[in-house]
Formats: C-alpha cells, structure tokens, sequence
C-alpha cells in the first residue's frame, strides 16, 4: 500500500470523487454533506488529506487531520476516517 500526504486536496475534482465512493456505503445518511466539509476547508486552518491505495493504486482508506492555533497554543485534530470494506479488519 502507498501512503501520500496532499495538501491541496480541495482542488482536487477527481480525488473528491474517490473520496466520496469510498464514503457513499457507510455514510448513506449523510451523502454529500460529509464530502462538504472536506471540499471546503475552514479558513485560517492547515488541512492536511492521507490516503493510502491499495497495489491497483485504488484508494483504500484516508483521513483528514487539521492544525491551527488556540490561545496561542498549536492544537490538530483528526476529521473524517474512511476504509474501503474490502479493506476492513486487515490490519
């Protein structure tokens, strides 16, 4: 599996759209409104997308992590997790 960090994922139609088929089976009740909150990062924020891909180079599995400044303080947190079902309980 390849592990790649994007920085500039926003921007990026065709990964967007990897990232919501792998999304679509287990965020039904949500749909598009997970996918927003990706394709539109909060100002003044780093966002950070990892995804890894299987050896086909389909996307398997990504995570959003995201940085800025409280008080002064640098804080980061991890946003939406998704890994594909094929990919699930291996490790």
């Amino acid at each position: 599996m390849n592990l790649e960090k994007i920085t500039d994922y926003h921007v990026n139609r065709g990964l967007l759209a990897e990232v919501q088929a792998l999304l679509a089976p287990s965020y039904v009740a949500v749909g598009p409104f997970a996918l927003k909150g990706i394709a539109y990062p909060v100002p003044g924020m780093r966002h950070e997308l990892y995804t890894l891909r299987d050896a086909d180079g389909q996307l398997a599995a990504f995570c959003t992590v995201g940085y800025h400044d409280i008080a002064g303080l640098p804080c980061g947190y991890m946003g939406l997790i998704a890994v594909g079902e094929e990919h699930r309980i291996r490790g």
